[in-house]
């Protein structure tokens, strides 16, 4: 699963200010202020989803992968420490 970091696993301080958001139902892109609290709240559920989550993939044994670059040898090196770690595990838990 993907999530950007900025947007679906927190949430930037937009507060005041218009901002371009496509709406899920329509898919239609539509300009949209939020006041503060709205900002805040947004940003608790994004943090609280994005926690469940990483729970929910350790609680079923899978390591989480974060990336933090779209590089293709930054995303084949995280996964190949991935991989190595989950080997090494299985090793010593056999």
């Amino acid at each position: 699963m993907i999530r950007d970091p900025t947007w679906e696993q927190s949430f930037p301080d937009v507060s005041g200010i218009v901002v371009p958001l496509r709406d899920p139902d329509t898919g239609r892109v539509v300009p949209v202020r939020m006041r503060r609290k709205e900002v805040e709240a947004r940003r608790a559920a994004n943090e609280e989803r994005a926690h469940a989550l990483v729970d929910t993939f350790r609680l079923l044994d899978i390591d989480p992968i974060f990336l933090s670059s779209s590089d293709r040898q930054a995303v084949l090196e995280h996964f190949l420490v991935w991989t190595d770690l989950r080997r090494t595990r299985r090793v010593v838990g056999a």
